[in-house]
């Protein structure tokens, strides 16, 4: 994207340009063209699978306790 920026800055704003910068553009716009072609012929690879574990039963009540506990200050806190 930035190499197309540049030659559009040449071509209507007249900016400098050297041999150098055309290199590089003509070097950054082949590997794009190159790497994008190996892209597309790529076969997806298939989503990973994410396993969600299944929380405890009884893990809300747990929790519950928890906050009581802390709310009277009963907790131990070492």
């Amino acid at each position: 994207m930035v190499a197309l920026l540049f030659i559009v800055s040449w071509y209507f704003f007249g900016a400098v340009t050297n041999t150098h910068s055309w290199l590089g553009i003509v070097i950054v716009l082949t590997t794009t063209y190159c790497y994008m072609n190996i892209a597309l012929r790529q076969e997806p690879s298939p989503a990973p699978s994410v396993v969600v574990p299944k929380p405890a039963e009884n893990e809300e009540a747990r929790l519950l306790d928890d906050a009581d506990k802390v709310e009277s200050g009963k907790e131990d806190r070492s």
